[in-house]
């Protein structure tokens, strides 16, 4: 699931491509199949939520000089 957050680490126009490939590997990994439920609920979310096109140029961290907020990891 770290994956899915790290999506707005990207350029806005990758995002698309990687939730899509992030979709497909959750949904197709045996280890997460009692879990299926739940993280189509969570993808359906994460879509209608996050990846809405207003939303992800104001979210994207890609082009910020500090992509963290432990300043000692910026160094």
């Amino acid at each position: 699931m770290k994956q899915l957050m790290a999506v707005v680490l990207l350029q806005p126009n990758y995002m698309d491509n990687a939730y899509q490939s992030l979709c497909e590997g959750y949904l197709k990994n045996e280890k997460l199949k009692m879990y299926i439920i739940q993280l189509k609920k969570l993808l359906h979310y994460y879509r209608k939520q996050w990846m809405k096109p207003s939303i992800r140029t104001m979210l994207t961290f890609h082009h910020a000089q500090f992509r963290t907020n432990n300043w000692n990891e910026c160094e």
